[in-house]
């Protein structure tokens, strides 16, 4: 989407990080498999964004993943709004 965690903390202050993580691995992978692997907002408040994510090889499903994301002032490493711009971009992505 074009945004960056440095440009992030340098115009807006702010910092995304992973708060938690909840993975199913359904089959294994090998080394040097080509993956797809994709990304969708499911949800989006004013600070915190939650993912689903899923790796696939062709047909197969090998893992899901749900990650919820809080929006932190780089500085205080408090919750922060994510900025409204930001956030309209993201609700109108799920």
């Amino acid at each position: 989407m074009g945004y960056e965690q440095d440009q992030l903390i340098a115009n807006e202050g702010i910092i995304f990080v992973v708060r938690s993580v909840q993975v199913d691995y359904l089959s294994p992978a090998r080394f040097n498999e080509l993956l797809q692997v994709s990304s969708e907002v499911v949800q989006a408040k004013k600070a915190s964004l939650v993912f689903a994510q899923q790796i696939i090889r062709g047909d197969d499903l090998l893992c899901t993943s749900t990650i919820r994301i809080a929006c932190l002032d780089a500085q205080t490493m408090r919750p922060k709004a994510i900025p409204e711009n930001l956030l309209e971009l993201l609700k109108n992505e799920h």
